[in-house]
């Protein structure tokens, strides 16, 4: 079978993919500043590229002369890659808030034991 009948597909996700700047130059921007996010953005960051980069390799694979099943393989391939990172993000994301609720209340909890004596400061 030629790749013809799925030119339009593959013209389609194309566009798709290329609309979707919007979410995929951000996440590149994301995992290019590194260690200066938390690892669950970094997680997220990957995981939409993984996404988007699995649209565009499918949309290339309708055109090419591999069978439609080589490309629902590669799709869900992706489509799977992109689940496990999502899933590495959102528990991370859990432990990040864990993290962040318990020095918070660590500080309050330290803050009412060094309270400033505020009335020295006011006028006679």
């Amino acid at each position: 079978m030629s790749a013809v009948p799925y030119a339009v597909p593959a013209l389609g996700t194309g566009v798709l993919c290329l609309s979707g700047y919007v979410w995929y130059v951000p996440a590149a921007l994301d995992l290019r500043a590194g260690r200066d996010r938390p690892v669950s953005r970094l997680l997220t960051a990957a995981a939409c590229l993984a996404g988007w980069g699995t649209a565009a390799l499918f949309a290339v694979a309708l055109v090419t002369p591999l069978r439609l099943v080589g490309a629902a393989v590669l799709a869900a391939a992706g489509a799977t890659v992109t689940v496990v990172l999502l899933a590495a993000a959102w528990l991370y994301r859990r432990r990040e808030k864990r993290e962040t609720r318990r020095a918070w209340r660590e500080l309050r909890k330290r803050g009412r034991e060094f309270r400033v004596d505020r009335t020295a400061y006011r006028k006679p």
